[in-house]
């Protein structure tokens, strides 16, 4: 389909397309990356623009970091964090892996507090900046 249609319209970018949705109803497009668009990382578009993403680093295959996770400024407050974070999680555990873990680095206006108590929301134990998931 034509760049046209997909910037104007929010079509999907191929048949059968992952997405989200925001808590207003509307949809977020998923892109997987990496070798065999495994859980190595994705991305979000909204009307083919990149509006946020999920990179992670295999530690081994039970283990895998959250290097970074994303979402621009003006789509914040959407659910959509809570929406990549439940799919994240989804396909991690497909893929068999039995632990996350990370670092919180504050950017772009959120506390330190905040993110850790999102990521409690989410079902991570949080040590403060540290993180951790058990699947």
């Amino acid at each position: 389909m034509s760049w046209f249609l997909h910037r104007w319209f929010n079509l999907a970018p191929y048949k059968g397309a992952e997405y989200i949705k925001s808590t207003n109803g509307k949809k977020f497009w998923i892109l997987w990356r990496g070798p065999d668009e495994d859980i190595a990382k994705f991305r979000v578009y909204y009307f083919r623009r990149p509006i946020g993403h999920v990179n992670v680093v295999e530690e081994n295959d039970k283990i895998i970091c959250l290097a970074d996770m994303f979402v621009k400024r003006e789509f914040q407050r959407l659910g959509l964090g809570k929406q990549m974070m439940k799919l994240f999680l989804q396909r991690a555990r497909q893929m068999g892996y039995q632990e996350i873990y990370g670092i919180i680095q504050p950017s772009e206006g959120n506390t330190l507090e905040y993110l850790q108590d999102w990521y409690k929301q989410q079902g991570f134990t949080v040590n403060g900046n540290q993180i951790l998931y058990k699947l």
